[in-house]
């Protein structure tokens, strides 16, 4: 896609592959030097390069193993003094990696839309722009064309607002069945997750806690299992007391809802019709039973989420190899994406260890939940077959082994 912001910020643009050839063979853009003396302006906008090369498809992996969070990459080429678009909202957040040139970034207040920051980007700069503010970037005049890509993470997957929606979801029988090892969320669980997850965000702006992120989120996706979070009662306490809260407030907001203008927000919102009461419900229940539905909860939304971005983007290849002997040293990488929901299957980085059960289960986590060792340092029970398990975490990219 080629964006030309001419003056007061007036787009337009050529999405047809035939216009965008016939633009780039006229004008013969190869060097920093063609895109200054012929590229009239345009602002070249490249989608989805997270799988372009092996560097950009390892950060980009490696920012979704830290922080459970799925988006793609885009960079944009923009001629100094050049807008590559007006004034706009993100609904997610974006890190932006200035890697040419220099742009300069205007952040807009959220209300008057007037000016309230100026930041300029450097080569080697990152900026992270969180959700809903207003922005738009220009390449600095009279420097060199600015290239950056910027890194989309949605957060509303894993939201307040489909937290909450998940734990309704679970905390009725007929949906709260474990599926049988090896098998996925049931489609009609994931189904009414997405659709009250949808609903209940309906009540909230991007800057509604609705919209947030639990105060615990980092700590819940660096963990394998729920049963990891056991000894971390302050924090699980904390999650508790938020989602108590916002369950009641979800529920206050259900029953004093004016209606709304905006047709699609309102046909959502009329979908939250009666869940005011669950929420309530759900509210009053026993601490450790709450705690319970809450990480059972959490799961069920990090394995969707997990699920719909290796689907999407693909697993991380992995050229290690394993040899054989017990005293194999290894080691974690950086970009490990893993999870194991009770009832559920073993998934690392997109890959669905299905045959693993029992001692070979257990082996995979006692690797997983470490960040080097050797087999012989395994519990005695677990080394018969840690080589073996070792073997296929190193296929999956999550474990490398040291000389």
């Amino acid at each position: 896609m080629l964006n030309k912001p001419p003056l007061k910020l007036r787009k337009e643009t050529l999405e047809q592959d035939a216009d965008i050839r016939q633009l780039l063979a006229s004008s013969a853009l190869q060097t920093p030097a063609d895109v200054l003396e012929r590229g009239g302006g345009w602002t070249l906008v490249v989608n989805h390069l997270q799988s372009t090369s092996p560097q950009l498809q390892a950060l980009h992996q490696q920012v979704f193993a830290l922080t459970g969070l799925s988006g793609g990459m885009n960079a944009y080429l923009t001629p100094p003094g050049a807008i590559g678009k007006p004034p706009h909202v993100d609904d997610h957040d974006v890190l932006v990696l200035q890697l040419a040139g220099e742009k300069k970034w205007l952040l807009l207040d959220s209300a008057t839309r007037e000016l309230q920051e100026e930041v300029v980007l450097h080569a080697g700069d990152v900026l992270y722009l969180p959700q809903g503010i207003p922005h738009h970037a220009a390449a600095r005049e009279g420097t060199s064309p600015s290239l950056h890509v910027a890194l989309g993470l949605h957060r509303l997957p894993l939201s307040t607002a489909f937290v909450l929606a998940a734990m309704l979801t679970l905390s009725s029988e007929a949906s709260c069945r474990v599926p049988a090892a090896g098998a996925r969320l049931p489609a009609s669980v994931v189904e009414e997750m997405e659709g009250r997850g949808q609903a209940f965000a309906a009540f909230g702006t991007r800057e509604h806690w609705l919209h947030q992120l639990l105060p615990q989120h980092l700590s819940l996706v660096g963990s394998l299992t729920p049963d990891d979070l056991a000894e971390e009662q302050s924090l699980l306490a904390g999650m508790a007391s938020n989602l108590r809260a916002r369950a009641a407030e979800l529920a206050e907001l259900i029953r004093g809802a004016a209606p709304c203008p905006d047709r699609r927000k309102a046909l959502l919102r009329a979908a939250a019709a009666g869940s005011d009461a669950e929420l309530l419900e759900v509210a009053q229940l026993p601490d450790k039973e709450f705690i319970d539905l809450a990480l059972k909860a959490f799961w069920a939304r990090r394995e969707h989420v997990l699920d719909q971005h290796f689907a999407q983007h693909g697993p991380l290849p992995s050229d290690a190899a394993c040899e054989d002997g017990l005293e194999l040293r290894w080691r974690k990488r950086p970009n490990v994406a893993a999870l194991l929901r009770p009832g559920g299957v073993l998934r690392v980085n997109g890959f669905r260890l299905t045959e693993l059960e029992g001692p070979s289960l257990d082996a995979a986590a006692w690797f997983l939940r470490r960040s080097t060792g050797s087999v012989q340092e395994m519990p005695q029970r677990l080394r018969a077959v840690g080589r073996d398990v070792l073997r296929r975490l190193i296929a999956c990219g999550s474990l490398e082994p040291v000389a």
